[in-house]
Parts: structure tokens; sequence; C-alpha cells
């Protein structure tokens, strides 16, 4: 975390740090931070993400997270309306129960979002 949004030498400074994403001066000491990471539900496979990809790591916009989580928090997840409801394409596969790769298919060859969605396999 700190890394990242520090050193311009690190691989991907450019997503966080270059990007203007800081840690607050609150998690500068990690007594500071492991009190926070234990109050908001630390546990072993969980690792920190941020509600907002675009926001800083500090206490009102992060949380532990599994990895499918992340996955779906990501900012290259295109986000897919239907229905009324706003999902990435891995989400809608796992809702609707077809293969995500069948959606990417049926999105790539120019079928509607609606007929993507909802015709049966």
């Amino acid at each position: 975390m700190h890394n990242r949004c520090r050193y311009k030498s690190k691989s991907d400074y450019k997503y966080y740090g270059g990007k203007g994403v800081f840690v607050c001066e609150e998690w500068s000491t990690y007594e500071n931070f492991e009190r926070w990471a234990f109050a908001s539900g630390y546990k072993a496979k969980l690792s920190i993400d941020r509600i907002d990809g675009n926001g800083n790591y500090e206490p009102l916009n992060c949380r532990w997270a599994t990895l499918k989580e992340q996955n779906n928090n990501t900012s290259q997840n295109h986000k897919i309306e239907f229905n009324g409801k706003s999902m990435n394409v891995s989400q809608w596969a796992e809702e609707l129960g077809i293969n995500r790769k069948t959606i990417f298919e049926r999105l790539r060859r120019g079928w509607t979002i609606e007929r993507a969605l909802s015709q049966e396999v």
C-alpha cells in the first residue's frame, strides 16, 4: 500500500501514486493501521480494498475483501446495465447461470445486452 503510492520505481506506482492516490497520515504508523484493521474485520485470506478505486487509502474508503470481491471492484471492469441493475460480466454470469465467456462472445458478435443476458444457452 505504501510502496505503490510512494515509490515511482515500483511497477504499479502508475496506478496508485501516479494517479494521485495516497495513504492517509493516520496510517503512517503500523500501530494505527493495525488497530483499524482488526476493528474493521481483518481476517486471513482477505486483503485491503479501496471502495472507491479513485479514492485514497483511508478508513472510510477501505475494507477487507476477498480476491473475488476485489476483482469485481477493479476499474478495468465494464459495467453492464440490465433490468435496472449494473454489474460486470462475471457478476451477470454468476447471477444468470451463463458462462462468462458465452456472454463475452455474444456481445463481441454484436448481440444486444438484453439478448446476450436473457437468451438461454
